[in-house]
């Protein structure tokens, strides 16, 4: 072969390895420094925001100006100093174009706080003492990765070009990175807990010193920790958006490091993970549907730092904002910056705010677009967060619920199965991480704090730390929600919360317990915890946790909170077991009048037990009584309850066995004649048809071929409109038809609502009444002359029947509770 020809083969297949290098490997078509967060676009903006002295950049170069002079103290674990570098450096890298005199006196202050992270003590916090070095990454564990390591490494990064920042002191912030890194990937704290705060501070110091360093060894051990362990993680474990691995008050750093690193990654390295990541999108809608109507303050869960607890931030959400830039979410994450948010705690710094927020990007209210209820996991990982509101309206019922299998280890809130409830403010609350009035309460991981199942053994099953509390940490991965179903009148959640209360010792004091959580909008709440325990005689309570002091009457409970000028009131029900007792504690933590817990208590010694309450959400100015009553059936087959309201009576109920297997057959149960009503069957066969017959004494429901059909989740859904006549309803085959006559008697009609999926469409669609059928389904117009004369011939033998007038059978026994029963 010639040469020339050997030289053009070698050449072309130099070039296509050379292209295929370039198409695998991202290059940056920019300088060096800075690579993290400042590219060419950001910066441009910056520089003309600086140029138009907006309110942004005002308020940064005020807060630079003022401090010149000093050398402030290095704050909480060095956070002071980190934050006084960050703000430094970038002024720098704003101004050095067109006022190169003020950018170098920023960067020779900004390089002072840098050198102070890299040499002095970050507890002491003098800057010049000399007491940090290599081992500044010991304290806390490793904690200060986050303000020592991340400060260092942004630092060599936006300072590289300034004349002061001299090739000793880059070698001395390279080595200390480098010694800081291995440090802590040898002894460091939750250095494999991919979600934690620590091991995110530390990833983050690691993969921004990469790019800083221009290390490509780090850069890529960063990127494999990302890609293998830290989107699996999230994407598993905090499925749905939840962060309870940190919550509301690690929680935002955690946040910031997440949309850090992907903002960073893209700067440095042109690659884009965002679409890898679902989390960082999702983390929107669980922190909107925690929070309360009225926007100031949410789901108080998880480990706080005593007045911050219940505050909304707004520091980490501009990160996010940042990353998302462009996208339609984007507009929901400002509107959220802007209407929903505080600066209390861990509101967003003035160099935060002018780096990557603009008042006028567009913003769109999520409130008009979002469902009603979210839940955060799929009800086996993930947090196992459910946020329900009666609607998006200041004024709003909102109901929080928790089960899930995932917890916080360690630092846990030992909350399985607790729930809050607000109305215009907190009624029933979370007392161990609850701030209002100038109270604050911290019992990080007490159970007995929350709105749960108290179970205290008396055989030494527990053993949890020789301390009356019922959950312990150990066993959260066994807690499921086994159903959940989100729809336009209802939210259910069927909870295993057996694992919740599992022994260190291995031991499971609790055989089995369900707790079932049905809201029913717009303001009640039934909660049904169905329990066998080890032994019969361990004790069981229902814990309830009210501000200020509930009035106990018999049964039922009744409260109002703020205590200065109340907004919002919670009446509370007990309707099993038969035999309890209620009693208040309302020296709470040492805090008189200021919290209450209520316990109701068993008063049997029953292996077996179903506790059933209800509670009911409205302002002080509702005069109206909450008196629901027990609804059974001889057999047992179901327990429930009926609802008074003021247009229409609710029926809910539920299978009446030891656990929640669905139940087969017919069953009756008995329904207040001459009301209008909505009837919820839960424990029902899913996906199934049923007849429903209406009597003068009572509704039976009857698998078959009905027009009436269950959820996926087996609830079955009907409604009942005007007077009820023997015979008047008949079952799906019937060919009597109820309707209204001309003298304003009404007659029954159950109306069935198609089955909700398991999804938060929030929509559930009414239907017509079918041919023939006392009950309603999926129907055209063009069949209304057929069904009016069945109407007719409905009418004319409800007219010639035996009307039976009956009301249900009032017993008092020792619980003084009414009941109604067939």
């Amino acid at each position: 072969m010639p040469k020339n020809r050997i030289i053009g083969a070698r050449s072309v297949l130099l070039t296509s390895l050379l292209l295929g290098t370039l198409l695998l490997t991202p290059v940056r078509a920019r300088a060096a420094h800075p690579a993290i967060w400042l590219d060419r676009a950001l910066l441009t903006q910056l520089r003309q925001k600086a140029a138009k002295r907006t309110i942004e950049w005002a308020e940064l170069k005020k807060g630079l100006d003022a401090h010149l002079s000093e050398n402030l103290r290095a704050g909480y674990q060095g956070s002071d100093w980190y934050d006084r570098v960050m703000a430094y450096a970038l002024a720098y890298q704003v101004l050095k174009g067109a006022n190169p005199a003020a950018a170098k006196t920023y960067a020779a202050k900004a390089l002072v706080y840098a050198k102070a992270l890299s040499r002095d003590n970050v507890r002491s916090g003098t800057v010049g003492d000399g007491g940090g070095g290599d081992a500044t990454i010991r304290v806390d564990s490793g904690w200060v990765a986050r303000t020592a390591g991340i400060g260092l490494a942004i630092a060599y990064d936006w300072l590289y070009d300034y004349p002061g920042f001299d090739a000793a002191t880059k070698t001395e912030f390279r080595n200390r990175l480098n010694a800081w890194i291995r440090w802590y990937e040898r002894d460091g704290y939750a250095r494999d807990n991919y979600t934690s705060n620590y091991f995110m501070g530390y990833f983050s110091m690691k993969a921004y010193a990469g790019y800083a360093l221009e290390d490509t060894a780090l850069t890529a051990s960063a990127n494999e920790l990302w890609d293998a362990h830290v989107v699996p993680g999230f994407n598993k474990d905090l499925v749905g958006g939840d962060w309870i691995v940190s919550n509301w008050n690690y929680g935002p750093g955690v946040v910031q490091k997440v949309a850090g690193y992907l903002l960073a990654r893209k700067t440095a390295t042109g690659v884009d993970s965002v679409a890898q990541f679902p989390w960082i999108e999702q983390h929107l809608d669980y922190k909107i549907h925690a929070l309360h109507p009225g926007g100031k303050s949410v789901y108080v869960d998880g480990p706080w730092s005593g007045s911050d607890s219940g505050y909304v931030t707004n520091r980490d959400m501009i990160y996010v904002h940042q990353v998302l830039k462009g996208k339609p979410v984007a507009q929901y994450i400002q509107w959220y910056i802007l209407h929903d948010t505080e600066t209390r705690g861990h509101g967003a710094t003035d160099w935060e705010k002018f780096l990557f927020f603009d008042p006028k990007d567009p913003k769109a209210d999520y409130k008009k677009t979002k469902p009603l209820q979210y839940r955060a996991g799929d009800g086996v990982n993930g947090y196992g967060f459910v946020g329900m509101r009666s609607s998006w309206s200041d004024d709003a019922t909102w109901v929080g619920f928790r089960a899930g299998g995932k917890g916080l280890g360690e630092t846990d809130d030992a909350n399985q199965g607790h729930f809050e409830i607000f109305k215009n403010d907190l009624l029933a609350v979370n007392a161990g991480m609850w701030q209002r009035d100038g109270l604050e309460t911290f019992r990080q991981g007490e159970s007995d704090y929350r709105n749960i199942l108290k179970i205290v053994d008396t055989d030494g099953c527990q053993q949890y730390h020789n301390m009356e509390k019922s959950q312990a940490y150990t066993g959260h991965a066994e807690v499921t929600q086994v159903k959940y179903e989100g729809a336009a009148d209802v939210v259910y959640i069927d909870a295993d919360l057996r694992g919740a209360y599992k022994a260190n010792t291995g031991c499971y004091p609790l055989q089995y317990y369900h707790r079932q959580f049905f809201y029913l909008r717009p303001d009640y709440v039934v909660v049904l915890d169905r329990l066998t325990t080890r032994a019969a005689d361990y004790t069981k309570a229902f814990l309830l946790h009210w501000p200020g002091k509930p009035l106990v009457d018999g049964r039922t409970a009744s409260g109002t909170y703020p205590l200065n000028k109340p907004t919002g009131k919670l009446q509370f029900a007990s309707l099993s077991p038969a035999n309890v007792r209620i009693s208040t504690s309302p020296d709470l933590a040492g805090h008189l009048d200021r919290l209450t817990r209520m316990t109701v208590a068993a008063g049997n010694a029953n292996a077996s037990e179903i506790f059933l309450n209800a509670m009911r959400a409205t302002t002080p100015s509702d005069r109206s009584a909450f008196s629901p009553t027990l609804v059974t059936a001889e057999d047992r087959k179901m327990v429930g309850l009926r609802i008074v309201g003021s247009a229409r009576d609710y029926y809910v109920v539920f299978g009446g066995g030891a656990d929640s297997t669905p139940v087969q057959g017919t069953v009756s149960y008995p329904r207040e004649p001459g009301v209008a009503s909505e009837h919820y069957w839960v424990d029902l066969p899913p996906n199934t048809a049923f007849d429903v017959t209406s009597t003068e004494r009572a509704i039976t429901i009857t698998p078959g071929k009905g027009s009436l059909s269950s959820s996926a989740q087996g609830i079955l859904r009907y409604s009942t409109t005007g007077r009820l006549r023997e015979g008047s309803v008949r079952s799906a085959k019937s060919a009597t038809v109820a309707a209204a006559d001309g003298a304003g008697r009404n007659t029954d009609t159950p109306t069935t609502r198609s089955a909700a999926s398991a999804n938060d469409a929030g929509v559930l669609a009414r239907t017509r009444p079918r041919r023939g059928c006392g009950c309603s389904v999926p129907g055209t117009g063009s069949r209304d002359a057929l069904g009016l004369t069945f109407v007719l011939a409905g009418l004319l033998l409800a007219r010639t029947r035996v009307r039976v007038r009956w009301r249900p059978i009032s017993e008092t026994g020792p619980s003084k509770q009414p009941v109604s029963r067939l």
